[in-house]
């Protein structure tokens, strides 16, 4: 389920992504069905490293499934699956987001 998000709005590049587009996660197997979705909420470049804020929910057993924040480092394809930024819905926007 969380995968089906690739396929909302508009792909972004780990270099444009904002707060507000939402980053899909693997979980498990890379390469498997199994994955998770976050929101980011703010970004941070300090010192040629990039921190990522993001806002998720269920995704840790200590946590009890609650909202939880995380810090990410690399948004590159080597960790997220995909960056996805949401479009208006409006017929020329969603044609253009494909």
């Amino acid at each position: 389920m969380a995968r089906s998000w690739l396929t909302v709005g508009k792909g972004v590049k780990a270099s444009e992504a904002a707060p507000g587009d939402v980053v899909v996660w693997p979980r498990g197997n890379p390469a498997g069905p199994s994955g998770h979705v976050n929101m980011i909420r703010e970004i941070k470049r300090t010192g040629g490293v990039t921190y990522v804020r993001c806002i998720g929910g269920n995704q840790s057993h200590s946590s009890g499934g609650a909202v939880t924040l995380t810090t990410w480092t690399d948004l590159s394809g080597a960790l997220a699956n995909g960056i996805r930024r949401m479009v208006p819905a409006t017929v020329p926007a969603l044609r253009e987001a494909g």
